[in-house]
C-alpha cells in the first residue's frame, strides 16, 4: 500500500507569507467554507480573521504519567500558555477521591474548572480536562452504538473522553484519547483497535460539529513504512482526515501524541511541540476563534486609607448624641448601626468595581526563575542534538526545578501562616488558600436575604419556645 507522506504531515501553521503578512496586519476578513462530508452533510464554517488584532482559543494536550506528582509543574504550563482547554491523559486521578481531590485544586486556577472520566477496570488511565469557567463546556457520553443502531458499542482497546464547546453560534467536539498498548492485563488485539477506531472516526466524521481529535494514540508516525502504522493512516485517509504533529513527542524520538482534524478544516493554527512534561512532551494548538474574555465579578470597596481620622472621631461622636434619649435595645441598635453607616458612608462612601479574575503563583522566587530558564535551555539543546549526555542534563535540571517548585510553595505558606499566628481571621484565610478552600459561604436556597433571615429566626425562636 502507497502512503501519502504529504497528506499525512501537514507543516501549515495558517501564518502568511512576509508581504502578505505585512497587508493583512490592520485589515479584516470574513471568510465562509461550506464543506462536503459524507453521508450528504454539509459543514458551514464561518469565521473573522482580524489578523493581529484578536487572541485566538488556545489548547493543549499532554500524556502526564501522573499528574500526583506534577501538579505544580501542570499548573505553571496552564498559566504560561493562558491556556483555555488543557487536556490530561494518563492523569492517575480518580473523581471522589480526597487526595485526588486536592491535587486536581493545586492545578486549578482561580478561573477555571475540571471534568474528567475515570478508569474503573484498574489503576492508572483516567482523562481529564482543565477549563475555562467562563466556556459554555460540557462533558458528553461517547457513543454507545454501532452506525447500524443495533449492536451496542463497548469501547475496549482505549479510554475516550468526548466534550463539546458551544460558542458563537457553533459546536465544536474535542475527543480526546488515551490507546495502551495491547497487554495481557487489558488483553485486546490490534485487530480490535482498527475496528474500534475505523468506527469511531466514521461515527464523528459524520457529525456536523468542528471536530478535533487528539491524544496519545501510541503509534509512531514517524514511520510510515511500518504495518501498523500504514493501517492507522489508512483509516484516517478513508475517512478525510488529516493528522499534524510532525515532530517527536516522546523521550525515545518518536510522535506519539497526535492531533487530528478533516483535511478541509482550517481552524488549527500555530500547532507546535512544547515542553517535556513526562516522558510525553506537551503538543498545544490555537483555533480560529476569538478568545473569550476572562471570568469577571463585582466587588465592593471603600477607600479607608484617604479618612481623615480626627473628623471622622468628631462626625461619630455626634451622630450617636441621640442614644441617650433612647431606652428601648431595639430603637438603639437601629439608631446605632445607621448613624456609623452614614458617617462612614461620608468619609468613604462604598463603590463598586468590575474587576478581572486573574490567577498567581506568588511563592515563585528569582532562583526559581533562573532555574527554569536552565531547563528550558537544556531542554531545546536536548531536543536538537539528540545526545544521551543532553538528555541527562535535562532529567537532573527538571527533577531540581519540580523539587524547588515545591519548596516555594512550602515556604511561602509557612512563612504566612507564622506572620498571622496571632490573627485567627487572617489565619483562616491562609489556611483556606493553602488547602484551597471556598471562600464562598453555602446558603440553601432562597428568593431573597430578607426572607432567608426570617427564617432562621423562626427556626431558632420555635426551637427554643
Amino acid at each position: 500500500m502507497k502512503v501519502d507522506q504529504p497528506s499525512t504531515f501537514r507543516n501549515n501553521n495558517g501564518k502568511p507569507g512576509k508581504n502578505m503578512r505585512s497587508k493583512r496586519k490592520n485589515s479584516v476578513t470574513t471568510k465562509i467554507d461550506r464543506i462536503s462530508h459524507p453521508g450528504g452533510t454539509t459543514l458551514q464554517t464561518t469565521y473573522t480573521n482580524t489578523s493581529n488584532t484578536w487572541p485566538m482559543l488556545k489548547v493543549a494536550h499532554v500524556n502526564a504519567r501522573s499528574a500526583r506528582n506534577k501538579a505544580l509543574l501542570l499548573r505553571e504550563q496552564l498559566l504560561d500558555l493562558d491556556l483555555d482547554l488543557f487536556f490530561v491523559t494518563e492523569s492517575w486521578l480518580i473523581d471522589g477521591n480526597l487526595e485526588d481531590d486536592k491535587i486536581v485544586c493545586d492545578i486549578k486556577p482561580t478561573g477555571y474548572d475540571y471534568t474528567s472520566i475515570n478508569r474503573n477496570s484498574r489503576q492508572g488511565g483516567s482523562i481529564g480536562c482543565f477549563f475555562r469557567s467562563n466556556l459554555k463546556f460540557k462533558n458528553e457520553v461517547p457513543p454507545t452504538v454501532n452506525l447500524d443502531n443495533e449492536t451496542p458499542m463497548n469501547v475496549k482497546t482505549m479510554e475516550i473522553m468526548e466534550t463539546t464547546l458551544s460558542m458563537q453560534g457553533k459546536r465544536m467536539k474535542f475527543i480526546c484519547i488515551y490507546r495502551p498498548d495491547p497487554s495481557p492485563v487489558n488483553q485486546y488485539k490490534m485487530s480490535d483497535f482498527y475496528a474500534e477506531f475505523s468506527e469511531l472516526m466514521t461515527h464523528y466524521n459524520l457529525c456536523n460539529d468542528e471536530i478535533f481529535i487528539f491524544g496519545d494514540l501510541n503509534f509512531h508516525v514517524n514511520k510510515p513504512d511500518k504495518p501498523d502504522v500504514i493501517k492507522f493512516l489508512d483509516i484516517l485517509d478513508t475517512n478525510n482526515l488529516h493528522q499534524y504533529i510532525d515532530k517527536p513527542t516522546h523521550e525515545h524520538g518518536n510522535t506519539l501524541d497526535l492531533l487530528i482534524t478533516r483535511q478541509a478544516s482550517t481552524m488549527v493554527q500555530n500547532f507546535d511541540v512544547g515542553e517535556r512534561i513526562s516522558d510525553h512532551d506537551l503538543i498545544n494548538w490555537n483555533i480560529k476563534y476569538r478568545k473569550p474574555e476572562k471570568p469577571k465579578k463585582m466587588v465592593k470597596f471603600r477607600r479607608t486609607k484617604q479618612i481623615n481620622m480626627e473628623n471622622l472621631k468628631k462626625d461619630i461622636t455626634q451622630s450617636l448624641s441621640s442614644l441617650d434619649e433612647q431606652r428601648n435595645l431595639e430603637a438603639l441598635v437601629d439608631i446605632y448601626n445607621q448613624s456609623l453607616k452614614k458617617t462612614f458612608d461620608k468619609h468613604a462612601p462604598e463603590e463598586t468595581k468590575e474587576i478581572i479574575m486573574r490567577d498567581s503563583t506568588p511563592w515563585l522566587s528569582d532562583t526559581y526563575l533562573v532555574e527554569k530558564r536552565k531547563r528550558w535551555k537544556l531542554e531545546k539543546k536536548m531536543k536538537r542534538t539528540k545526545l544521551e549526555v543532553d538528555k541527562q542534563a535535562f532529567k537532573l535540571q527538571k527533577n531540581k526545578t519540580n523539587e524547588l517548585l515545591n519548596e516555594n510553595k512550602s515556604d511561602f505558606f509557612k512563612k504566612l501562616i507564622d506572620e498571622n499566628k496571632d490573627n485567627p481571621r487572617d489565619l483562616f484565610k491562609v489556611m483556606n488558600a493553602a488547602l484551597n478552600r471556598k471562600q464562598d459561604t453555602p446558603f440553601p436556597p432562597h428568593s431573597s436575604e430578607t426572607d432567608l433571615a426570617n427564617e432562621f429566626s423562626d427556626f431558632f425562636t420555635d426551637k427554643i419556645a
